[in-house]
């Protein structure tokens, strides 16, 4: 992240993606590696994750004016506003700046809610759907040949709870969270 930080222009669109595992503890999100055996114990999370806050102070060096962030793990949607945010100088600016600039967050799943994998559809839900609408079938009304971050939202909100209930018997929520403005993030 520190070297993106160096690199990436105002002007650029960043893209984080994360499909993994996740853990809310304390109201404290934590992206969790492979290797770690601990989901829920605190002092364990410390020393074998990373906590939301310290990546969400990474994104505050990331100049674009223009992020989307989406996370495919289990409680995610704890972490949205968090990630979505700046210091205080950086929102003025944004607000001051170009309609199409934003910080959105996607999230697989509520702050209490597991995200479902599905092995027939080759991912997690959550990303199985961000796929399909990113070859175009959340563009909206009018179709445009354009994916926007509102109709990917949409897209997500209705086709979600749909498939996850569909595949698992359980209705997963994504959760999303932006500041700013709408942008397409697909142009065909």
């Amino acid at each position: 992240m520190d070297e993106l930080a160096k690199i990436v222009k105002p002007e650029d669109v960043f893209l984080f993606f994360y499909a993994g595992h996740g853990s809310m503890v304390e109201n404290k999100f934590f992206f969790i590696p492979t290797e770690s055996i601990s989901l829920y114990q605190m002092d364990k999370l410390i020393k074998e994750s990373i906590y939301s806050g310290d990546i969400q102070e990474k994104f505050k060096n990331i100049q674009a004016q223009k992020q989307l962030i989406i996370l495919d793990a289990c409680q995610s949607g704890g972490s949205a506003v968090l990630l979505a945010q700046r210091g205080a100088m950086e929102e003025k600016a944004l607000a001051q700046m170009s309609r199409s600039s934003g910080v959105h967050v996607l999230a697989a799943a509520e702050s209490e809610q597991f995200a479902a994998e599905v092995g027939s559809l080759g991912h997690g839900l959550f990303t199985y759907v961000i796929l399909e609408a990113l070859r175009g079938k959340a563009d909206g009304a009018p179709r445009d040949g354009k994916v926007t971050i509102f109709e990917l939202r949409a897209f997500l909100e209705d086709q979600v709870p749909e498939l996850s209930k569909k595949y698992k018997g359980q209705v997963q929520y994504p959760y999303t969270f932006s500041i700013g403005h709408d942008f397409p993030i697909v142009i065909k």
